[in-house]
């Protein structure tokens, strides 16, 4: 009897460890299930242009997974659906068609299939804001940098959220090229009209950019810095356009910018300093280490700047933090500019999202609490709207880029 109950023991024991190990083996599985995303071809469908065919396409959900797609307007009105979509070898998921006279704004595309949801917005004749794919990770297509490679496009402006597949960045302060080095840093852009319907006339205006600070207390995008990469003529700039826009803006961009400025130093949180565990000291300390880096490349000036085409920067504020740093909080700088009436019919304004570092060094947070110790998409950066200088909304905010953790090497 004694030995049957060490035998029954020890099954029992193994038993329990079968089961562990099935719990933990599902666990790893579902760790590692890639993040669904979804885009389109363009962030903004101009009026001019329509009737134009927007193309959705999808990443993620798996292979075969019925897809149910809704497409709502700024009006929350539903534009299309379609309840049984699925990806194709191209990675095209549907397809309609936006027609003359549709509202203009912002429309919000969702994806439900496999239990997973995913979103991505595009406009309709109003401001584009895109932020650089570079083709994932592996790719040679850097982001925004085509010295050296042969690919084109070098980058594709895209809305929504950046998976694995479309982007790979790193923690670090590596300056061009891009590659054989993969950038520390994610390429931003903004085109408002200046003319016709929801546009902004000759004037001056305040513009607010909205990024995110820290995620559970680990930092994501600690401060904004040059779009490097693109060169101040870079045709990358607007090679996704076509039509009167391309025209005009490709004409603006061969001139140069009109304006640069750099980003002031961010103090935050003084007179305090940031939490032992962040390494103390203040946000500007790494900017000072960024910049040191970046001083003696050629490709790299200038430094931690907004670059503005079709209009003057008059005033970049100083960052503003909302939110507790050991949690989840935000910051946003607000872009004072003017419209001349010189203008060629747009705007378009650049700059980059710098990838907080988890190091312990000077350029660092501590180890484990920079962009690779944050899960899911913290990296936002979001269109904060557009005010004139009595504070009247002119363009609404909201439209929010985020980037998956994935896409962050250490």
């Amino acid at each position: 009897m004694k030995v049957k109950s060490r035998f029954g023991a020890l099954a029992a024991v193994l038993c329990a460890l079968v089961m562990l190990t099935t719990v933990f083996s599902a666990a790893v599985m579902v760790a590692a299930q890639t993040e669904p995303m979804i885009w389109t071809e363009w962030g903004d469908y101009c009026q001019a242009d329509l009737p134009q065919t927007v193309n959705v396409y999808g990443d993620g959900f798996g292979s075969g997974v019925i897809i149910a797609v809704e497409v709502v307007g700024p009006n929350n009105a539903l534009v299309y659906s379609t309840p049984s979509a699925t990806i194709g070898a191209n990675g095209l998921l549907c397809s309609f068609v936006l027609q003359p006279g549709s509202l203009e704004g912002l429309y919000t595309v969702t994806a439900r299939g496999g239990g997973q949801t995913a979103t991505v917005t595009f406009m309709d004749g109003n401001e584009f804001w895109n932020q650089a794919a570079n083709d994932g990770l592996g790719s040679s297509k850097p982001d925004g940098m085509p010295d050296g490679t042969s690919q084109s496009p070098q980058i594709e402006w895209v809305t929504g959220n950046l998976g694995q597949s479309k982007e790979a960045v790193t923690e670090g302060n590596f300056v061009p090229t891009y590659p054989p080095n993969v950038p520390g840093h994610i390429n931003y852009r903004m085109i408002i009209p200046t003319t016709g319907a929801s546009s902004l006339p000759a004037g001056q205006y305040k513009w607010t950019i909205q990024y995110g600070f820290t995620k559970g207390g680990k930092m994501a995008i600690d401060f904004l810095t040059t779009s490097y990469g693109l060169k101040g003529t870079d045709a990358l700039l607007y090679n996704d356009l076509s039509g009167p826009e391309k025209t005009a803006i490709s004409g603006m961009v061969a001139n140069g910018p009109t304006s640069t400025v750099s980003f002031g130093p961010d103090n935050y949180p003084a007179p305090n300093t940031l939490p032992s565990n962040l390494l103390g000291g203040y946000v500007s300390d790494r900017q000072a280490v960024h910049d040191a880096a970046f001083l003696n490349n050629v490709l790299s000036n200038p430094i931690r700047s907004l670059r503005m085409y079709g209009a003057t920067i008059n005033n970049i504020a100083a960052p503003v933090h909302t939110g507790a740093v050991t949690g989840d909080s935000d910051a946003s700088v607000v872009v004072t500019f003017t419209i001349p009436t010189s203008n060629s019919g747009y705007v378009l304004a650049t700059w980059g999202g710098h990838i907080a570092i988890g190091t312990a060094d000077a350029g660092g947070y501590g180890v484990g609490n920079g962009a690779t110790g944050i899960s899911g998409s913290p990296y936002h950066m979001i269109f904060g709207g557009v005010n004139d200088m009595s504070g009247n909304s002119l363009i609404n905010g909201g439209n929010d880029l985020s980037l998956s953790a994935e896409t962050v090497a250490v």
